[in-house]
C-alpha cells in the first residue's frame, strides 16, 4: 500500500489499518468499516465453520473468540473459560479446535 499511497498517508493510516486490516472491501469503503468486518466474521465463522462441524451454540463460539481476543498474550485456560462462558471444558476445547483447525487463532508456543 506504500507503494500505491505513498509512505505518509499509510503512516497516518496505520492505527485504523491494524484494526480495520488490508480487505479490499474495508480499504476502498471507509466510513463502513465496522459494519462490513461484522458481516465478514458473520458470513465466515457462520457459514464455513458451521458446515465443518456440528456446532450446537454458534452464538457460545462468538463468545469464545471474544474471550480470547481479550486475552492475547496471556495463558488461556479451558476451565476458565468454561466457567467465564458458562459452558463445559469440553465444548470449549471443540469449539478452540475447530477455530484452531481454521486458521482463525492459533496457540503461541
Amino acid at each position: 500500500m506504500v507503494n500505491h499511497h505513498n509512505f505518509l498517508p499509510e503512516k497516518r493510516l496505520l492505527e485504523h489499518r491494524l484494526i480495520y486490516g488490508y480487505y479490499p472491501d474495508i480499504v476502498l469503503n471507509t466510513g463502513i468499516e465496522k459494519k462490513l468486518l461484522k458481516s465478514l466474521a458473520s458470513s465466515y465463522l457462520y457459514k464455513d465453520l458451521l458446515i465443518l462441524d456440528q456446532i450446537q451454540k454458534p452464538a457460545l463460539l462468538e463468545k469464545i473468540l471474544k474471550a480470547l481476543a481479550l486475552q492475547i498474550g496471556s495463558e488461556v485456560s479451558y476451565n476458565e473459560l468454561a466457567q467465564l462462558l458458562g459452558s463445559d471444558k469440553g465444548t470449549i476445547e471443540k469449539y478452540i479446535d475447530l477455530l484452531e483447525k481454521a486458521y482463525i487463532i492459533f496457540p503461541v508456543l
